[in-house]
């Protein structure tokens, strides 16, 4: 299996598509909140077409709503791939003192702690994985598996070439 961490706003809820809907009189929510730009899902779907065995866990603090309602949002929204869950919160007991350590990498936080603590509960550590995201949150052994999306435009034609590279390389 491959993995996809994906997170929403900058990566596929772009500011540039928003700003689109605005302007039109389109929808620029529904049930869920904000609507995806269709561009960055349709460049999520080449990615997902040209990796086989690939699955998303979603990294989007959207999942604060539940893994229950982003199950339903992919399906409303038919969204390409396999939705394999969410990561778990994760948010450290720490002081002070501990920052250096943080900025060193030696202690949980973010994202990164978030996608490291999804790997090992679902014993997927040595999975090819990518992370898409517009905010470098990681750890740095994970920043080769990190593409930054631009949040006006989100996933690029670029990002996608990157991403495939980046997990069938691994792989």
């Amino acid at each position: 299996m491959k993995i996809i961490f994906l997170d929403f706003d900058g990566v596929l809820n772009t500011s540039a598509w928003q700003r689109h809907c605005v302007a039109r009189g389109l929808p620029a929510e529904d049930g869920f909140g904000p609507v995806f730009d269709p561009e960055a899902v349709a460049n999520l779907s080449q990615i997902i077409t040209a990796v086989p065995d690939v699955g998303i866990v979603i990294t989007s603090n959207w999942k604060w709503e539940g893994e229950r309602k982003m199950r339903r949002l992919w399906r409303k929204r038919k969204l390409p791939g396999k939705l394999l869950g969410v990561t778990p919160d994760y948010v450290p007991n720490f002081d002070d003192k501990d920052y250096d350590e943080i900025l060193k990498g030696h202690l949980p936080v973010g994202r990164g702690a978030e996608i490291r603590n999804w790997q090992e509960q679902n014993k997927a550590t040595d999975c090819p994985y990518v992370i898409i995201d517009d905010i470098l949150d990681f750890y740095p052994e994970q920043r080769p598996h990190y593409i930054e999306t631009d949040p006006h435009v989100g996933i690029t034609a670029e990002d996608v070439n990157k991403a495939i590279e980046i997990l069938n390389t691994q792989g």
